[in-house]
């Protein structure tokens, strides 16, 4: 976590690297003999400048490169010798060649952000947040994926509110990629429209079944089977209070499974009994900043966290 920590204040302060080696380059040229030359630091900063400023803000760096290098020569008596045209030659084109990186470098951050844009519309489209409050039920959900330049992967939750009651399903599709997506989307669109018809959880759980088996078949993947195979017996229905001012955390493993650098599970017991009282949004922003001190900020799994409160009518 400490790591974490000193790379995002070196990540602030960044901007400000391409000014450092310049004022270094010239503190090096005014303490060193006059044989000594500073050219790589010159050229150091205008390229450090292609990726941490913008054009503009390239070429200045360039421009002034140029200007503190002449100076230089010409504090030293250098100006009309061979060795000054040939180093001031060199950073002007190092600040070509870095205008250039800076404009490449641009159009690519261009792309990217728009492909994260993609990806949260289709997140928001194919995880939609669940409502605040259904009735007595307040709910909060978080998704975390494993890659940082990710918005959704094999993870799910899903809050129907259905004329037979409010119905929470949340689950971990075996596979990542876009075959883990298509599966997220069956199952969170099956059980939406199940949930509205189909009167009893066992009904529900069927049809979920059928779409997890349909999906099988014509993806071509055999061993992706739904849950249904793993338990020949009759399916049943467990009933357990759900008193006001209780709380329902649902979470896939990729809260439970993570680990520090011995090895070491996170410890949720722990560190929900800290927080039981704080509310549904409050808890799931506790266990999420915690899991990341416990990991050191490493993930290497989606993870989905639902919080269903039971809270008084007029909270």
């Amino acid at each position: 976590m400490a790591r974490l920590g000193a790379w995002k204040w070196a990540g602030k302060w960044s901007r400000l690297l391409p000014a450092v080696l310049l004022l270094l380059a010239v503190l090096i040229d005014l303490s060193t003999p006059r044989t000594v030359s500073a050219a790589a630091l010159y050229a150091a900063a205008i390229l450090s400048a292609a990726p941490l400023l913008s054009l503009r803000g390239t070429v200045l760096t360039g421009v002034f490169a140029l200007l503190i290098d002449w100076m230089m020569f010409r504090y030293f008596g250098y100006r009309r010798s061979a060795i000054a045209m040939s180093e001031l030659i060199t950073v002007a084109t190092v600040t070509v060649i870095a205008s250039f990186l800076n404009r490449l470098l641009y159009h690519r951050k261009a792309q990217l952000e728009s492909v994260r844009d993609i990806a949260a519309a289709v997140q928001r489209a194919v995880l939609p947040h669940p409502p605040d409050r259904i009735g007595p039920l307040r709910f909060a959900a978080r998704y975390e994926a494993a890659r940082a330049d990710a918005r959704i992967g094999g993870d799910l939750y899903v809050v129907v509110d259905a004329p037979f009651g409010v119905r929470c399903v949340i689950g971990d599709v075996r596979g990542k990629g876009m075959g883990a997506v298509r599966a997220v989307a069956v199952g969170i669109g099956t059980f939406r429209e199940a949930a509205l018809h189909e009167p009893t959880l066992t009904g529900l759980s069927e049809r979920l079944e059928q779409a997890v088996v349909l999906e099988t078949q014509q993806s071509g993947n055999l061993t992706e089977l739904g849950l249904g195979a793993l338990d020949a017996g009759p399916e049943c229905v467990d009933t357990v209070p759900f008193p006001e001012g209780a709380s329902l955390l649902l979470y896939t493993d990729g809260l439970t499974e993570a680990r520090d650098e011995t090895g070491t599970f996170f410890d949720l017991i722990g560190t929900c009994t800290g927080h039981l009282r704080a509310g549904p949004d409050a808890l799931l922003d506790a266990l999420i900043a915690d899991q990341c001190r416990h990991t050191g900020g490493r993930r290497t799994d989606d993870m989905a966290l639902l919080v269903i409160t039971h809270a008084p009518n007029n909270s």
